[in-house]
């Protein structure tokens, strides 16, 4: 392969962010950055220790899909995307984020969405 793998961080998808957010506050993790649109949390990044989540808000209504993405630390995202956009189904292509990733978005057979990102810019605090 073309690109070295760093951490793998699940992202979960939940109706409620805030709520998410507090739980896994409670049980000792820490608030490292949200976005928020419309003055709600509708993502974060949380650890504790070398353990690290991401909690995504989506509509969760009937027929809406649900589960676990994984987002998945490169060093050389570039590189990974030439080598796998033509043999994946691609979710999202690559692009540079407001959240100072470069990134793509992949799914695998059953549907899992796997996310691959190299950092490209320091998030603003």
């Amino acid at each position: 392969m073309s690109a070295n793998f760093g951490c793998l961080t699940p992202m979960i998808n939940v109706a409620d962010a805030d709520a998410t957010i507090d739980w896994y506050v409670s049980i000792g993790f820490e608030v490292i950055d949200t976005y928020e649109e419309e003055g709600e949390v509708n993502w974060a990044f949380l650890k504790r220790g070398g353990a690290a989540l991401m909690v995504n808000k989506r509509d969760l209504s009937p027929g809406a899909t649900v589960g676990v993405n994984l987002y998945i630390d490169v060093d050389d995202v570039d590189a990974l995307w030439a080598d796998l956009k033509d043999r994946v189904t691609v979710s999202e292509a690559i692009t540079d984020q407001f959240y100072g990733m470069r990134d793509f978005w992949i799914e695998d057979p059953n549907g899992t969405v796997l996310g691959f990102g190299q950092q490209i810019a320091k998030p603003v605090a």
